[in-house]
């Protein structure tokens, strides 16, 4: 059974529900005494529902079973968590992007609307997660996101922009949305924060890599290419082999302008409170002890010198050498955070088959796609890329562009907390 400690004190434990929630704290809740993971068969609701039962055991198998089968018909019904592309033999693509929003954050939100109370009130400031989460919410539950939309693409914009017309669903822009957020629980009650570093967030991403295992046919154990914009997915990665997973090593393919290239660098002050939460729970899995030093050097120390992660630098210049090299060689289409990943792979550590995480679909990055492919910019951009994309890569345009392309927009105003405590009473 799983046991969640204090990082601070070790010897208190924490219930599961309180640590799977948990986000954003300075002593983290630390899963211990995981062990491997026992599936009846390898239907995705069956490992979905084994690994929530493996780390929610304060519910019994009938609860955890009802609620998945809910988060399920939200959004992925009977579909695979995630879909194995095999190129060759030695190389396959894991595509998680197959979600109602065509990312990754449809795998972290689904179960957070169905193991929540019916009137939760939930707040965000990560765009993918506010967008996937909308798409999940349940009837009597409310959503407010905050963005700043200098740090967010087009089509994500449209995306928000579309949701804001929901009566439960309240989205506002600022330059400091954490701010925004922390300001809204202070006045509110019944405001679960949502975040990247939550375990609850975590464990659909585990069951993921156990699906696209499940489809593996080739000799285990496997490699995962993983890129850093996926750090949760890293940590997922190294739960699943605590719980049996065969991963003979992951791959961390860092951008050398990113914020961890930078920390790794030495600049303390580049990570987030998020990415630290994630850091120090990666760190407790590979050093196998609930007593971190968190540190940054101790951080740096052990993510650079350890038996399942290495870390390999790429950069922007290899976005569109390795989109069009998949796209002639394996008539694949992959976007910018895939190619990203990809270009890590010629470190490749391991001599296993290896699986590189494609998290969002390509035809989000429509421009950067084109542009790859055919080596030019025609000054296309947003859904006129779209339209030429399809005709290149005969692919049909997902339903969530069509929609968009046709759905009025509303406009997203600028925060103010009246405004939303206003719209919460």
């Amino acid at each position: 059974m799983t046991i969640y400690v204090n990082s601070q004190d070790n010897q208190k434990e924490i219930p599961a529900t309180t640590a799977l929630w948990q986000t954003g704290a300075d002593s983290i809740a630390l899963p211990t005494q995981l062990s491997a993971a026992k599936f009846a068969d390898q239907e995705p609701a069956t490992i979905l529902q084994t690994i929530v039962q493996t780390f929610m055991s304060d519910q019994t198998a009938a609860e955890i079973a009802k609620t998945v089968e809910t988060a399920l018909a939200q959004t992925f019904k009977k579909k695979k968590l995630a879909t194995l592309v095999d190129l060759n033999d030695d190389l396959a693509f894991g595509e998680t992007f197959h979600g109602a929003t065509m990312t990754q954050a449809d795998l972290a939100v689904l179960l957070l609307s169905a193991f929540s109370e019916p009137n939760q009130i939930f707040a965000c400031a990560d765009p993918d997660l506010i967008v996937a989460l909308a798409a999940n919410l349940l009837p009597t539950q409310k959503l407010v996101g905050f963005y700043d939309p200098t740090e967010v693409g087009q089509f994500v914009q449209d995306e928000l922009a579309s949701i804001q017309a929901d009566e439960n669903i309240q989205i506002a822009t600022s330059s400091t949305p954490e701010a925004a957020i922390a300001e809204l629980q202070a006045a509110a009650a019944n405001v679960q924060l949502v975040s990247a570093d939550q375990l609850l967030t975590l464990v659909p991403q585990i069951a993921a890599l156990f699906n696209l295992a499940a489809q593996n046919t080739a000799p285990t154990p496997l490699e995962f290419v993983i890129g850093q914009e996926q750090l949760p997915l890293v940590l997922a990665a190294a739960y699943a082999q605590k719980l049996g997973l065969n991963i003979d090593h992951v791959t961390v393919a860092v951008d050398v302008n990113s914020t961890l290239a930078k920390f790794l660098g030495g600049d303390d002050a580049q990570l987030t409170p998020s990415d630290k939460t994630i850091l120090i729970r990666l760190i407790s899995v590979l050093t196998d002890s609930t007593k971190i030093a968190s540190q940054p050097n101790d951080l740096r120390a052990i993510l650079t010198d350890n038996q399942l992660i290495s870390l390999t630098m790429t950069g922007a210049q290899q976005i569109q050498p390795t989109i069009k090299h998949y796209q002639i060689a394996d008539n694949y289409t992959i976007g910018a955070s895939t190619a990203l990943a990809a270009a890590g792979i010629a470190q490749k550590k391991s001599n296993h088959k290896i699986i590189v995480i494609a998290p969002v679909d390509p035809y989000l990055t429509p421009e950067i796609v084109l542009q790859s492919i055919t080596g030019r910019d025609d000054g296309k951009r947003d859904f006129e890329s779209v339209q030429i994309l399809r005709q290149i890569i005969n692919t049909k345009t997902p339903r969530l562009l069509t929609h968009l392309k046709a759905s009025e927009s509303a406009t997203i105003p600028e925060y103010q907390l009246a405004n939303i405590t206003a719209w919460l009473a």
